[in-house]
């Protein structure tokens, strides 16, 4: 497998944006995201938790639509609880993946 530097840098771009929407916003209680590429997910995801009733600044409200402009995936998620989840996705973090790998021996049978 090799890492395909280029959407990893977006997946690291999109974690900078959200970490300094947690700066201008008490509204975001947590972040999660990795801090290396997993090898066996082919995509990787960002979710942070924002509390139910949120109201942002333009400012936040501006940074919240560049990182969903940049993903290629945006999924809410009301949890039960007081919070909303809100998870980012970028796919094909890598250039070639254990399931290619797995399709092609497949197709040798």
């Amino acid at each position: 497998m090799k890492l395909n530097t280029e959407r990893w840098q977006t997946y690291q771009q999109i974690r900078a944006q959200l970490e300094k929407l947690q700066t201008l916003s008490s509204a975001v209680l947590q972040i999660r995201a990795a801090d290396e590429p997993y090898p066996y997910d082919k995509n990787a995801s960002i979710t942070i938790a924002v509390s139910r009733l949120s109201a942002f600044t333009a400012a936040a409200a501006a940074i919240l639509a560049d990182a969903v402009k940049m993903s290629d995936g945006f999924l809410i998620n009301g949890t039960g609880k007081n919070a909303v989840q809100l998870s980012f996705l970028v796919e094909n973090i890598w250039d070639s993946f254990i399931d290619d790998l797995d399709d092609k021996d497949d197709s040798d049978k």
